[in-house]
């Protein structure tokens, strides 16, 4: 059965891609995987009765939505910690590590042990990015961890 498509080309494009089945499956498919996960059911949207347009509102899931705000949140603390790192004072070479340093150990404690062996310096080097880090306002020292160790603000 051929079915009416606003744009049959982007229909078959999507058929050949594998992104769908067959026509008029979609809704069917996307009630039952509702179902299955929990979600609140489908509404539809309405619109005038001459227009020939159907939409379909698919509620987030309750537990999806707070897993994808906590990764926006972390997400947007990176950036701000990357951009307060790229408007500091240092040197292009000393923003580098310092960014080196927040991509290994943004989501866990870390020291001057963690940064001697990700970078290859000094015990006074990783002890200055320490101080660095502490004079940008981008982490806090982490009590009962061991001795000098400190987790990035989130």
């Amino acid at each position: 059965m051929e079915r009416d498509s606003i744009n049959p080309e982007i229909r078959d494009m999507f058929k050949e891609l594998g992104i769908i089945e067959s026509y008029g499956t979609g809704v069917g498919e996307a009630k039952r995987a509702c179902a299955d996960n929990g979600n609140m059911c489908l509404r539809y949207k309405i619109f005038d009765e001459n227009a020939n347009i159907t939409s379909v509102v698919i509620p987030c899931n309750t537990k999806y939505c707070e897993l994808t705000k906590q990764k926006l949140r972390t997400e947007g603390q990176k950036l701000r910690t990357q951009m307060i790192i790229r408007n500091s004072k240092y040197s292009k070479r000393i923003k580098d590590n310092l960014d080196k340093i927040c991509v290994a150990y943004q989501e866990s404690i870390f020291g001057p042990k963690e940064i001697i062996e990700l970078l290859g310096i000094s015990p006074n080097t990783a002890t200055s990015y320490l101080v660095k880090f502490i004079e940008l306002g981008l982490v806090d020292k982490v009590e009962g961890a061991g001795q000098s160790k400190y987790r990035f603000k989130m």
